[in-house]
């Protein structure tokens, strides 16, 4: 069986993502009440042939510059889809950042990193760094 590897898209997807954490984190630290989309924080991402990006479940971010306020909860802020099988993880598996309020110190936001699809963290291992992102309570959550 010839595995796909996955070293250099699963990399590059972290680096993004952490590019989208800092430009959501430098948009809350100058309004103070709000979580950008995609256009208001200046973040873009296309997708490719290996991966479908979101921004909430609006498809490559393409929103027309709306403020989600920290106070009403959850928001998907960022998602990546695969479109086939990486080794074990199965097509359409989900990489989620979410953003909430930080009520602990106000402010500024939690991340809650997501990953579903494939048995027995087939898809966590891809990318197991993709759990420091969560900001939320230190791990991240397996949907499968």
């Amino acid at each position: 069986m010839l595995m796909k590897s996955p070293t250099n898209s699963t990399y590059f997807r972290l680096i993004i993502v952490i590019e989208y954490v800092k430009l959501q984190d430098a948009y809350i630290s100058e309004v103070g009440t709000g979580i950008g989309d995609w256009k208001l924080i200046g973040y873009k991402m296309k997708s490719t042939s290996n991966f479908q990006y979101f921004e909430g479940t609006t498809e490559n971010g393409e929103t027309a510059g709306q403020t989600v306020l920290l106070q009403s909860g959850k928001s998907a802020g960022w998602k990546a889809v695969n479109v086939g099988a990486l080794n074990d993880c199965v097509a359409n598996s989900v990489w989620q950042l979410d953003v909430e309020a930080n009520t602990a110190s106000g402010g500024s936001a939690d991340y809650s990193a997501i990953i579903s699809g494939g048995a027995g963290g087939d898809c966590y291992v891809l990318t197991p760094n993709f759990e420091k992102l969560d900001t939320k309570d230190g791990a991240v959550a397996d949907a499968s």
